[in-house]
């Protein structure tokens, strides 16, 4: 399959992103919107979870993301799950892990 329209209107192939956030975790987080998350934990300052509604189908996927206020955006080692992208904040100049107001992150690859 090429393109694949599902039941509840995901689009799915290659070329499409697998999920999209943009959120703020400066105080109790909040996602502003978002595509095919189901929720988001704040895990600890500067660390947050996004679950995805639907998983990808491996933990081999693309993510890339960025942080506002000067804060740099990784995933610091904790590698790729399936089920979630864990995301971490860190001030410039390695100040340590900061909560932000303004995150981004898309990921791509093949859904569950």
């Amino acid at each position: 399959d090429q393109l694949n329209i599902k039941a509840d209107g995901r689009v799915v192939s290659q070329s499409n992103a697998h999920s999209w956030i943009n959120y703020d975790q400066s105080g109790t987080i909040v996602i502003r919107d978002s595509y095919n998350v189901s929720s988001i934990t704040d895990a600890a300052t500067g660390y947050a979870k996004v679950y995805f509604d639907v998983d990808h189908g491996q933990s081999y996927y693309a993510a890339a993301g960025m942080a506002g206020n000067n804060k740099r955006l990784n995933n610091d080692g904790e590698g790729l799950n399936s089920a979630y992208l864990a995301l971490y904040t860190w001030t410039a100049g390695g100040g340590g892990q900061a909560d932000e107001s303004r995150v981004f992150a898309v990921t791509f690859g093949d859904t569950a």
